[in-house]
């Protein structure tokens, strides 16, 4: 397995986005999942 850091902030955001849309279990709240994939990017 290859581990690769993704430092491009509009790229991280567009991975969380990706992951998380499959998560609405967990992320069910539009402005919750927002408020997550900001977070996220900015890591």
């Amino acid at each position: 397995m290859e581990i690769t850091r993704i430092t491009n902030l509009s790229e991280k955001e567009q991975i969380s986005r990706a992951i998380l849309k499959d998560l609405t279990d967990w992320f069910a709240l539009d402005e919750s999942r927002e408020h997550y994939i900001v977070d996220a990017k900015m890591q």
